[in-house]
């Protein structure tokens, strides 16, 4: 694995917790509109992350492939 896709995977990690926790303090009133729709924050924040991850592990993977093609 090369030493950039290291680098952009613990950003991105970085970037995570740098969101998460901005959105715990600063914006912890804005989810009572979903929390009326009966979905929790966990899954929200889950179901958010989870398909971020996804698309950037793909993304990743993509990219590791076309530069080593």
């Amino acid at each position: 694995m090369p030493v950039m896709l290291v680098v952009l995977f613990w950003s991105k990690i970085v970037s995570y917790l740098f969101t998460f926790f901005h959105i715990k303090y600063n914006k912890r009133k804005e989810f009572y509109y979903y929390q009326a729709l009966g979905v929790s924050k966990t899954a929200l924040w889950m179901i958010s992350l989870l398909l971020d991850f996804v698309i950037f592990s793909v993304s990743m993977y993509i990219t590791n492939r076309i530069y080593h093609a």
